[in-house]
């Protein structure tokens, strides 16, 4: 896939984050509970970014979801191997990366529940 050099602009990443803001409280207003499973993003792209912007914003994504009443989900265990081949573009994973992360839900949903 082909993976365009990485510019993060502070501006969008505000922007990002008041849009979640936003649909997580029309969500809750709806009356819906909100489940985040962490993703991934493409590996190629994760590897553009110093360690030293990406922590803090982990961190900051964490008490971003506490603070806005969302159930952050870690696949922990059940976390699919995804690859570089398995990317579309930037953020978006293709048909093969999409059945691994389903698969990775369902066998953690179905610990979960014992079934």
């Amino acid at each position: 896939p082909l993976v365009k050099p990485l510019e993060i602009k502070p501006e969008y990443v505000e922007a990002s984050f008041r849009g979640y803001r936003h649909m997580f409280a029309r969500l809750r207003e709806l009356g819906y509970d909100v489940v985040v499973f962490q993703g991934e993003i493409n590996p190629i792209l994760r590897r553009q970014i110093d360690d030293a912007y990406w922590e803090p914003m982990e961190k900051r994504l964490r008490t971003f979801y506490a603070a806005n009443g969302v159930l952050h989900v870690l696949l922990g265990e059940y976390r699919p191997q995804i690859g570089d081949d398995d990317w579309k573009d930037n953020t978006h994973l293709n048909e093969k990366g999409r059945q691994k992360l389903t698969q990775a839900v369902i066998r953690y949903l179905q610990a979960g529940s014992g079934t």
